[in-house]
């Protein structure tokens, strides 16, 4: 699967297709907070990656299938 991936990420640079980076929001409190994939910028990244490190951990000790590379929180 991963091979057929990586070939088409190297047809779409071929191309010079661009893929748009990933993205996730979350409305705490009634303000809403917009992430892209391994953004750094939010005043408070740390403490969110370490709720989703602990999420994952959570999951994966219930034996629930996690994906490679994805996360979501």
């Amino acid at each position: 699967m991963w091979d057929s991936v990586a070939g088409a990420h190297e047809a779409m640079r071929s191309l010079g297709v661009r893929k748009d980076p990933a993205w996730s929001a979350i409305e705490v409190h009634g303000k809403k907070h917009t992430f892209l994939a391994g953004d750094s910028y939010h005043d408070e990244w740390p403490a969110i990656y370490e709720v989703c490190n602990a999420l994952a951990a959570a999951v994966t000790e219930q034996s629930v299938r996690v994906m490679d590379g994805v996360s979501h929180c």
